[in-house]
């Protein structure tokens, strides 16, 4: 999470984790990347309902919701089961993308920085 990047070294939990769901080798833990610059090597992004999710869709990736975030919508966010997406994730819906991109910058957003 951006507020907690750096400050705590989750690296020791995450290794342990990918041992015992078998998925050692396809984890990269990172922090003060920007995400664009991880796009480029990425097919898809799961996300529990974070901003990382509208910001994969607006790089055209295929985004899998795994918990409840306000733009999980048919068509937009992969619909299909975790192991489905891992292997033919669901394209992005450009157009319908575009327009909920544009509603929420046009109807919840103010320029700036909460910093």
């Amino acid at each position: 999470h951006p507020m907690d990047r750096g400050y705590t070294d989750y690296q020791q939990v995450i290794e342990q984790l990918a041992l015992h769901y078998g998925v050692v080798g396809r984890i990269i833990y990172c922090h003060d990347i920007p995400l664009p610059a991880l796009y480029h090597h990425t097919r898809g992004v799961v996300t529990v309902n974070s901003t990382v999710g509208l910001s994969a869709l607006l790089h055209n990736l295929p985004v899998k919701v795994t918990g409840r975030a306000f733009y999980n919508i048919r068509h937009l966010t992969s619909q299909c089961s975790l192991d489905q997406f891992w292997l033919a994730p669901e394209p992005v819906h450009t157009e319908l993308f575009n327009r909920l991109h544009s509603l929420i910058f046009r109807e919840s957003q103010i320029n700036g920085s909460f910093f």
